[in-house]
């Protein structure tokens, strides 16, 4: 059975998001997690620059954005970490994700390692599909649309991950067997 619930129901604490000075997210996260505060980085693989052939490295899926669960959102203490610009507001508040939303980026990206974002339009009440476990329901198994921050991730398939298969015998069209007018 599927349940309607809303984006701004707190679970437990909810989630804010930081905005970040440009390529400054891992450093904003490590501090944070240095000072005993949960955080979630959400990171994709990318092959490493042309001078590193044959590596992967690590980089954020959202660019400048670090979720934080905090009981102050808003904290100058926060706000005063290198590297961090500022909260990122919506409507004059602290934006607020529920867990769900973050479950579900978690959930794809321990599948898919390798994905890319498109922009979509936000909505102005978004409304998640939970099941009666309370657990985030995933559209597609290739794609998650996050519409609270209004991105769409998609998994990026590789050759490796596609399956080929061969016949020991050749193929005819449509299968049929030739026939030879004598």
């Amino acid at each position: 059975m599927i349940k309607p619930m809303d984006r701004f129901t707190p679970v437990g604490h909810s989630w804010n998001v930081l905005y970040t000075k440009p390529h400054y997210e891992k450093k904003v996260s490590e501090l944070l997690t240095k000072r005993n505060i949960e955080n979630y980085l959400p990171v994709k693989k990318v092959p490493a620059p042309w001078w590193v052939p044959g590596k992967e490295v690590d980089i954020p899926v959202f660019d400048s954005l670090v979720f934080v669960k905090v009981n102050d959102p808003g904290s100058k203490q926060i706000k005063a970490i290198d590297g961090v610009v500022n909260w990122l507001y919506w409507l004059g508040a602290p934006f607020e994700i529920n867990d769900l939303e973050i479950d579900k980026i978690r959930c794809f990206l321990s599948t898919h390692t390798h994905v890319s974002i498109e922009k979509i339009a936000v909505p102005l009440s978004y409304i998640s599909a939970v099941n009666e476990k309370n657990e985030p329901i995933v559209e597609n198994d290739l794609r998650i649309e996050v519409p609270a921050l209004g991105y769409r991730l998609i998994a990026e398939q590789s050759a490796s991950n596609v399956m080929v298969m061969t016949f020991d015998k050749p193929v005819t069209p449509l299968n049929a067997p030739y026939s030879h007018a004598s």
